[in-house]
Order: C-alpha cells, then sequence, then structure tokens
C-alpha cells in the first residue's frame, strides 16, 4: 500500500483525512428497540390482550437485543448507567424532547468532584 508524499505529512502533522460539515452522534438503536419490546410485552402481559407481536415485531429475540449497562462507583456506591436509562429518566424540564432531539442535543460530562 503506497499513500503519497501529500497524504504522509497530513497525517505526521496531526490533519484529519477529510473535512465534514456535520457533527454525527453516535446512538445504539438495539438497545431503545429492546427496551420498547420489553416494555410491550409487559404491557401486553398485564392488560392480557390477543396482540400478535410476534407478528408486528418480527419474532425478535430479546435476548439478542439485552441493553449493556456500565457500572460506574459513586460515592462508594455501585451505580449502572446507560444510555436508555438517560432518555427514560431524564429531568421533566426536557420531558418534550423527542428521541432524536434528546440524542441531538444530550452531552454527558464529568462532574467534578
Amino acid at each position: 500500500l503506497e499513500i503519497g508524499s501529500p497524504m504522509a505529512c497530513m497525517y505526521l502533522l496531526g490533519n484529519p483525512d477529510h473535512y465534514t460539515s456535520h457533527d454525527f452522534v453516535p446512538f445504539w438503536w438495539k438497545s431503545y428497540v429492546s427496551e420498547i419490546i420489553r416494555t410491550w410485552d409487559a404491557n401486553r402481559d398485564k392488560n392480557k390482550s390477543n396482540i400478535p407481536t410476534e407478528e408486528l415485531l418480527d419474532e425478535v429475540d430479546n435476548d439478542k437485543l439485552a441493553d449493556k449497562v456500565v457500572l460506574g462507583r459513586e460515592n462508594g456506591n455501585y451505580v449502572g448507567k446507560s444510555n436508555v436509562d438517560d432518555y427514560k429518566y431524564c429531568p421533566e424540564c426536557y420531558s418534550n424532547l423527542n428521541l432524536y432531539q434528546w440524542i441531538q442535543t444530550h452531552q454527558k460530562k464529568r462532574r467534578t468532584k
């Protein structure tokens, strides 16, 4: 594999190899889908309705869509953290944001001690 000298200089100087006009936000769709499916199934079981969720959801396996949780330690206690919980339990002032707006606007920051 050969690259030209201008490209090699760009890499050595730490410059990017491409430019974009947009900032992209990573988004884990499967985590949100699995949460919706779990909630849907729980409501269906609670209401004992005959809605054929298997047909609607194309027989999605809940185990394959399990949400990954990161364990963090705060004040000596272990706390599970997930992107889905950030959206589900967001402050009341953000309750009018839909999922797309939430993903585009929210930013995680470490709290200072």
